[in-house]
């Protein structure tokens, strides 16, 4: 198929030329380039953020990684406090913990979706533990019933990273909203991206003003604290700055206000793609089992079972592939355990990695072979979407379906 690759363009580019109309306005008219009391384009965003989701409110940061920070510390994580992570996720899911003195346990997948494995997360809790953090991996919603269970089992908080999730619906309910408190990132690659930002939800008011406190200073917690424990420090906040930056805020609502387009479209192109694989032995790709379930697809994925096409080895499924046109490729997403920190690796001025557990693969079989088993397809977002759609179906299925 006559196409430069990649067969993925995201942000699509009429996206980021209403961002820059919007944002040359916003310059053009003079506004503030720094918002201290959370109004303007902040509250704006902070304000379509509480009536999508149907929660009580939220914080507009400056990453998703200041958004896990920030719930870390709303929880009160201490030190030797142990939060449950999954190993599958990426590092600033777990990693803010090595300043707040948590101690990460890192938990198996479940090897399907890449989410959090429930009964390790049953084999995982101890007497320290004091929350789980949930991963809704590539956009598949972890099993939040069963999760929601244990964590009221135990008294734990449940903290859902959303980072792959917005727009993900979990038996009738957005993902962000089942949990005790919700973070996502609007990183560039994200559905609704900001270039850099991140933002956290919750109905709970009083982890939203630890949240607050933690990282902002000045009017606005002088304005929204209502605890007078918490607002005596409404000068300093805890001392660090995660406030959004208000041309990411004027970004990230045009981004809200169309994403669910890009979604629809995402979704639509991704289900067309299945009907063309979906009775191939070899792929096992995932869509939505039930009309109240919604996954965003943040990536596309499938696994590959060799047994059903004479052990021929994924590496040269993909060389071959890859020969035939397709942007494919073995998923590249490492798990935690490769990572120094989860290795026994120390660093200078920071204790607390002393205190943290040493991984190796062998703890993780189910994600070991998950990943091993991974293929990464595009989304199809592209102008031409729909014709490669066309394209990589009826190519796989002359690849596989032959052999």
């Amino acid at each position: 198929m006559n196409l430069l690759k990649p067969h993925d363009i995201w942000p699509p580019h009429d996206l980021y030329k209403q961002m820059a109309n919007v944002s040359y306005a916003y310059l053009d008219q003079v506004q503030t380039l720094s918002i201290k009391d959370g109004s303007g384009v902040i509250a704006q965003f902070e304000n379509m953020l509480t009536e999508y989701y149907g929660v009580k409110y939220a914080i507009g940061l400056n990453s998703g990684t200041s958004a896990v920070h920030s719930a870390l510390f709303a929880v009160g994580i201490q030190d030797d406090d142990e939060v449950i992570c999954q190993v599958s996720t990426f590092h600033a899911s777990i990693t803010p913990l090595m300043q707040t003195g948590g101690i990460p346990v890192l938990c198996d997948t479940d090897g399907s979706t890449g989410n959090i494995d429930i009964e390790d997360v049953k084999n995982k809790i101890t007497d320290k533990t004091k929350a789980i953090i949930v991963t809704h991996m590539w956009g598949y919603p972890a099993d939040m019933d069963e999760i929601m269970e244990i964590a009221n089992q135990h008294n734990l908080f449940v903290i859902e990273d959303c980072s792959h999730a917005h727009g993900t619906v979990y038996k009738g309910r957005k993902t962000g909203t089942i949990g005790h408190i919700g973070v996502f990132s609007m990183q560039a690659s994200k559905i609704v991206p900001a270039g850099e930002g991140g933002y956290l939800i919750t109905s709970d008011r009083n982890l939203y003003e630890r949240a607050l406190l933690f990282g902002q200073f000045g009017e606005r917690l002088n304005l929204q604290l209502t605890v007078p424990d918490l607002h005596a420090f409404w000068e300093t906040g805890m001392g660090l700055k995660y406030r959004m930056h208000p041309l990411a805020a004027v970004c990230a609502i045009v981004a809200f206000k169309h994403f669910a387009h890009y979604l629809r479209l995402r979704r639509k192109r991704i289900h067309a793609f299945h009907e063309y694989i979906k009775d191939i032995p070899a792929l096992n790709h995932l869509i939505e089992e039930s009309p109240l379930d919604r996954y965003s697809y943040f990536m596309n994925r499938m696994q590959y079972e060799p047994e059903h096409i004479s052990g021929i080895p994924i590496k040269s499924v993909v060389k071959d592939l890859r020969e035939l046109g397709l942007d494919i490729r073995i998923a590249s997403h490492r798990p935690l355990y490769h990572l120094p920190v989860f290795q026994g690796k120390r660093l200078v001025g920071n204790d607390n990695l002393s205190r943290w557990p040493i991984y190796t693969q062998a703890q993780f079989p189910k994600t070991v072979s998950y990943f091993e088993s991974l293929l990464g397809l595009p989304r199809f977002d592209h102008p031409e979407g729909d014709r490669l759609v066309e394209y990589y179906g009826q190519t796989l299925r002359q690849y596989f379906l032959k052999r």
